[in-house]
């Protein structure tokens, strides 16, 4: 497990309300979007694509709020339903997740484990950051996994 602190982010975001049942409908759709808003509004992205859910449990049916979004430089007002959103300055605890999502959970269990087990807690904010994203080939998939800790 690594300690990290991210100052302030601003990213251009898509958000919603669903469960983890739901959350397919927003792979390979709302990324493409997000970009192509940034693109079409002059933003200059600077990072990759980031799902950020705050008080997801795990549980399939638990409703949470999930925010998708990009990092750009600076806000600017959109439109399509898109927002500008600044982050706040977060300590969080991190690993990388090489391979399939299906195997997220493997990966949440031994990063929640190591958190508690240093005596830390969750803020409820969860964060992947999608490094590399292969559909064809699950396996050369690289996700930052980032749990947020309280202070």
């Amino acid at each position: 497990m690594t300690i990290k602190t991210q100052p302030a982010i601003n990213l251009l975001c898509f958000s919603t309300e669903t469960s983890l049942i739901g959350l397919g409908q927003f792979v390979r759709v709302k990324a493409s979007e997000i970009y192509n808003e940034a693109v079409k509004s002059n933003l200059e992205i600077t990072g990759p694509i980031y799902w950020i859910y705050y008080g997801m449990d795990g549980y399939p049916e638990t409703n949470f709020k999930l925010d998708i979004g990009v990092p750009v430089q600076k806000s600017k007002t959109t439109s399509n339903g898109f927002s500008c959103k600044t982050f706040e300055k977060m300590e969080f605890a991190t690993c990388i997740h090489v391979g399939s999502w299906e195997k997220f959970p493997q990966s949440y269990a031994v990063l929640i484990k190591e958190i508690m087990d240093s005596g830390r807690s969750l803020n409820g904010i969860t964060r992947e950051v999608y490094i590399n994203i292969d559909f064809d080939n699950p396996e050369n998939n690289l996700t930052e996994i980032q749990l947020g800790l309280v202070s």
